[in-house]
């Protein structure tokens, strides 16, 4: 499946889980994985681009984000290493990793002039 405006597709989403998510009563739906001591929670609502990520480790939330009407979510398989990238803006992601290890990055690229 395919949304408007959103570049990942469900089967990478799937491949990426490795597993199916839970729908919401909103037209949305949220992954579930637990990975060793972390458990992350990944939802989106392809219709507004809406997306939150939440992780936890030993119970405690360690990461949280909501995003409304991002610009794009993307797949990426780099070999070994697989990512999925939620577009914030032109140079502004958060990056989530599962393997080897749950791995939340945010990336603002900003250049700096003198």
């Amino acid at each position: 499946m395919t949304w408007k405006g959103v570049t990942i597709k469900d089967y990478e989403l799937h491949g990426f889980f490795e597993c199916g998510p839970e729908d919401d009563d909103f037209g949305g739906f949220t992954f579930h994985v637990k990975r060793g001591p972390w458990l992350v929670a990944f939802g989106m609502s392809p219709q507004t681009r809406d997306v939150s990520l939440a992780v936890a480790r030993d119970g405690a939330q360690v990461f949280e984000f909501v995003g409304l009407s991002v610009p794009d979510v993307r797949w990426h398989g780099e070999g070994q290493r697989e990512r999925i990238e939620i577009v914030l803006g032109a140079r502004h992601s958060v990056f989530l990793e599962l393997r080897p290890t749950v791995c939340v990055t945010h990336h603002l690229n900003v250049e700096v002039r003198v």
